[in-house]
């Protein structure tokens, strides 16, 4: 039997590695923010080289603090910011908790805070981080910034959007998954797999994900059934995943909904 002291040595282990795995994507998000943010600073040759009073970057989130993948993002990018010379005084984080808060009503109250927030400076350059956080800027966000100003989006499932106003530049970061070389190693690891099971939620980046599941397998000879979570709750999908067939192979995807909207 484990002794505790035995088990509590594993549980460390485990906490190192999972806190490892997030300080490598925080890595990983600097790398890339700082190479799209030196393109979209590069049309900013003031706000780049030395930061003018009152000039500013506008970051928009649309979900709560707390979360690892949006924190991780954020904190890249403010880390490539301030390496790019930006004062910390003049970077505005907005979390806007959108996903939980989507009545218009607050929508609409929160856009007017903010135009009041931010009345004082000139934002030269915004970062919509996600979806909700573009879909917020295009459709509530009139009067945020000039409408000159650059708006450089990442974590976006359809950068197309209809604006309000004048429409923003879009300097989309496109962020795919390595959903081929995930399979082939998956497959190749166990060769008897016949069901696929991919846990990616229901909002709306599940369907891009799973339509590049479909191509990925589509060369494949002898390729798996593909089965996902979409019509399953929170609760029914770990209960679907406990009771998968020993010949299935789990795919996880982004999980930020299910099917009621929870």
């Amino acid at each position: 039997k484990e002794s505790p002291a035995s088990h509590r040595q594993d549980q460390l282990r485990a906490a190192r590695g999972r806190w490892g795995r997030l300080d490598r994507f925080g890595f990983f998000c600097t790398r890339i923010f700082a190479a799209a943010l030196a393109l979209a600073l590069f049309t900013q040759p003031a706000l780049a080289a030395e930061p003018r009073h009152g000039k500013s970057v506008l970051i928009l989130s649309g979900v709560q603090y707390g979360l690892p993948v949006a924190d991780a993002v954020i904190g890249g990018a403010v880390t490539t910011l301030k390496n790019k010379g930006i004062s910390s005084d003049d970077i505005y984080v907005e979390y806007l908790d959108l996903v939980r808060n989507a009545d218009p009503r607050r929508r609409a109250a929160l856009a007017n805070l903010l135009r009041d927030k931010l009345a004082s400076t000139e934002v030269s350059l915004v970062i919509a981080q996600n979806q909700a956080a573009l879909d917020f800027l295009a459709q509530e966000g009139l009067g945020f910034a000039p409408p000159d100003t650059p708006v450089l989006a990442t974590l976006i499932a359809a950068p197309i959007v209809g604006w309000r106003g004048p429409q923003h530049p879009v300097l989309n970061i496109v962020n795919r998954w390595d959903i081929d070389g995930t399979l082939r190693l998956g497959l190749d690891a166990f060769p008897r797999t016949r069901r696929l099971f991919v846990v990616a939620g229901a909002d709306a980046l599940q369907s891009g994900f799973i339509a590049q599941v479909s191509t990925a397998l589509a060369s494949r000879t002898g390729k798996p059934e593909i089965e996902t979570d979409a019509a399953l709750s929170y609760e029914e999908m770990l209960q679907r995943v406990a009771s998968l067939p020993p010949d299935t192979l789990v795919l996880l995807g982004i999980y930020f909904n299910d099917r009621t909207g929870r």
